[in-house]
């Protein structure tokens, strides 16, 4: 027998196999043999957008500029779920695996229905990967171009500055040093700024958050640069920055997008359900006075898990739940579930929550998003009444009397003074219960001298905190604030 006609032979047998096996005998139908297909829920705009914000183009398909579709085949059971997810059409390996990787995530399909009762029925969808804007990779660099106003621009042959950045190409991320060089006339490059690679343990105010480290480049005298990534003990992405435009997306153990917030057509906030359907979509109001415990962004669109929408035009009813830890016991996770209602995007009227293990409840009123009070109760007989959900951690007197400390307690080093080294360091620590303050961490260093000096002073602010609150109680609150030393002819300003 012909090699070639034993593989046309053997592949569709296997197919069948491996489909039998996987559901117990039960028939796989193909979408001619039902009543009704099985489809997106929410339709097919709402599966595509899942792809459009979940789909990774591989870092190099971007450089090579890959497009085109990749075709995958799956089985949507009569739960809505998919398995034996699997490769129909090659596209090449790395979009492959991430077609194959994405369409395992999106689990909201309403089921093929065959003689009134839901059944598995095989599906084949495209998933596309556009054209990139360019990118250009060469020796374990990923090399950009600016224009004079330090604006992104493609052409190199109109470029005033030049960036490299060592990334892997693999994963993406950067490996090693960025380096910021000028154009000059002649083609030559004169280095301007290398900033090396940084990676910051993040450490938690409670012990049951995941350990986390932060991964980016940092500028001398300030913070972060481009984008910062955030990861898991194991390497795993869960959160991309970006510093300057505040543009974020996190992501779920299984690499689901879960949150994406972004500045494009004014800021925005959208996040989805565990499986792949949108959840809220909020818009940002700068007009919203933060300091007064309410949420800057107007929650203009909610869906519940099933694909039904509950807030339309920021008018409706929600309910949320999370997981949290039992009041009863730190050991255990239970679900919290929170209802209310919104008006124009604001929260509106009486809002209550309670632990699915009893252990913690409370009732609140909003006025168009201004919080009235209310009242918790802890395992069934301890009630707390409150002004305020949330109450951030303050400085006894306000800001102006916590510069005011720091104005008369900072010391400037005499060799920094002699050398003429100003910036500004930025500490980050814990505010806890009982305003003292503790996990005191550098987040951006100037110079040893005064990295100690802003420390020290900070640590001497200890007790003359205001613990955060939450729902009437104290909580270990993360809190960072900038210390700038700067050299005058005449003084030293702190701010």
């Amino acid at each position: 027998m012909h090699p070639r006609l034993v593989n046309v032979i053997l592949l569709p047998f296997l197919f069948v196999i491996s489909y039998r096996s996987a559901h117990a005998q039960a028939p796989v139908y193909k979408p001619f043999e039902v009543d009704s297909v099985a489809a997106p829920i929410g339709g097919q705009s709402m599966l595509e957008t899942f792809l459009a914000v979940n789909v990774q183009k591989p870092f190099m398909a971007r450089v090579a500029n890959v497009t085109g579709k990749v075709f995958v085949t799956a089985v949507v059971d009569p739960n809505g779920r998919v398995s034996d997810v699997q490769l129909m059409r090659s596209l090449r390996p790395d979009c492959d695996r991430e077609a194959l990787r994405v369409m395992r995530l999106f689990n909201a399909w309403k089921p093929a229905i065959k003689s009134g009762q839901p059944v598995w029925q095989l599906i084949t969808y495209p998933v596309t990967f556009l054209a990139n804007d360019p990118v250009t990779y060469a020796t374990g660099q990923r090399i950009e171009y600016f224009d004079s106003d330090q604006k992104p621009i493609i052409s190199s042959q109109k470029a005033r500055f030049q960036q490299t950045t060592a990334i892997d190409s693999v994963s993406g991320l950067p490996t090693g040093e960025l380096v910021v060089s000028e154009i000059k006339g002649s083609g030559k490059l004169r280095e301007l700024t290398r900033l090396p690679l940084s990676r910051l343990d993040n450490k938690s105010a409670s012990p049951n958050e995941p350990v986390t480290y932060m991964l980016g480049h940092k500028q001398p005298y300030s913070t972060w640069y481009g984008f910062v990534y955030t990861l898991d003990k194991a390497g795993k992405l869960i959160r991309r920055h970006h510093s300057a435009n505040n543009e974020t997306l996190e992501y779920d153990s299984t690499g689901m997008v879960t949150l994406m917030r972004t500045a494009v057509g004014g800021k925005s906030q959208l996040t989805w359900h565990s499986n792949g359907l949108i959840k809220q979509v909020e818009t940002f109001d700068k007009d919203i006075n933060q300091l007064e415990g309410r949420n800057p962004y107007r929650m203009m669109s909610v869906w519940d898990g099933a694909g039904n929408q509950l807030v339309i035009n920021g008018n409706g009813q929600s309910s949320h739940s999370s997981r949290v830890l039992s009041r009863a016991s730190d050991a255990k996770e239970v679900e919290l579930v929170e209802t209310g209602s919104w008006v124009n995007g604001l929260k509106h009227g009486t809002w209550s929550g309670s632990y699915s293990d009893g252990s913690y409840s409370y009732s609140e009123s909003f006025d168009k998003g201004k919080p009235l009070g209310g009242s918790a109760t802890i395992n069934g007989d301890k009630t707390i009444t409150y002004t305020a959900s949330q109450q951030n951690p303050e400085f006894k007197g306000g800001m102006r009397e916590m510069y005011a400390f720091l104005g008369q307690n900072i010391r400037y080093p005499a060799d920094a003074i002699r050398n003429g080294i100003q910036g500004k360091v930025f500490m980050a620590f814990t505010v806890c219960t009982d305003g003292t303050l503790c996990d005191f961490e550098l987040l951006n260093s100037v110079h040893p001298s005064l990295d100690a000096e802003a420390e020290r002073v900070v640590r001497a602010s200890s007790g003359r905190w205001q613990p955060g609150y939450q729902r009437g109680e104290p909580v270990r609150v993360k809190y960072n604030i900038p210390i700038s030393f700067q050299v005058t002819t005449t003084s030293t300003i702190y701010r």
